[in-house]
């Protein structure tokens, strides 16, 4: 990674704002673009309504106490690597929320690697409400990734002091019996009925990032856009529908 540091170009603020055309975003400090919107309520996301998840009860999924779910941030991050570690860096930190306007999407870019403070700083400040977070395997991954690259930049972190829903852990207790596998794409498809079409591969992550760095492609940078995306909206998705499995053991197979 430092070698990569060195040999990288010099990414310059014109590039940015290319790049930031590009994904439909908007440059928000030295290499950082930020991609923004809001789904309506009545956005399905295969079989589910996004209105479903807003009235989602959590205390089947996770003992988070009084959290409403509007209190909550949907987290998924891409990163140079898929092992962790002090020389992963997060290039793509997604967040969502969900409240009567519908489900707020916010993508934050990094573009060259002196942005990561202010990539983790507009995190922070997009989180300062937040009363928990939700990820699918992000207790093991991507919350411990996140809190390292916060203390290596010494800044404050938002999500490690926070009560975490990480719903990889009620999919496995209810389905790793009767599925081969739990990853997420499982669950979209067997409990959402969500199928991806032309979806970028997680595993490709880093090669897009890495094109960009080197030789100013874009070209995958969309498709990881899209996937991260996915992510966020199948997180919400599967509240409800998790939630319906525990309150009925018997549905869906669970």
């Amino acid at each position: 990674m430092q070698r990569l540091r060195a040999a990288a170009p010099q990414r310059s603020e014109k590039d940015d704002v290319v790049l930031a055309e590009r994904l439909v975003g908007a440059r928000i400090a030295e290499g950082v673009i930020a991609v923004g919107e809001t789904l309506a309520l009545e956005h399905d996301h295969g079989r589910v309504r996004l209105r479903d998840a807003l009235a989602t009860s959590l205390d089947p999924l996770s003992p988070v106490g009084s959290v409403a779910v509007d209190d909550l941030v949907f987290m998924d991050t891409e990163t140079t690597g898929l092992a962790g570690g002090t020389g992963t860096v997060v290039f793509l930190l997604g967040l969502a929320r969900l409240g009567p306007a519908g489900l707020e999407l916010m993508q934050l870019v990094l573009t060259r690697f002196a942005g990561e403070a202010a990539l983790l700083e507009a995190a922070r400040e997009w989180m300062a409400r937040a009363q928990a977070v939700v990820t699918f395997n992000g207790r093991s991954f991507d919350v411990p990734l996140l809190t390292a690259r916060y203390r290596l930049k010494g800044r404050t972190d938002p999500f490690s002091a926070l009560p975490q829903i990480d719903l990889l852990h009620p999919t496995r207790r209810a389905f790793a019996r009767q599925w081969p596998d739990c990853r997420l794409q499982s669950a979209e498809q067997r409990l959402l009925d969500f199928h991806r079409r032309d979806d970028l591969p997680g595993a490709m992550a880093p090669q897009a990032w890495f094109d960009w760095v080197r030789r100013g492609s874009m070209t995958l940078l969309p498709g990881v856009m899209k996937h991260n995306r996915w992510d966020l909206l199948s997180l919400a998705a599967l509240m409800p529908v998790l939630e319906e499995v525990y309150r009925d053991p018997g549905a869906r197979g669970g």
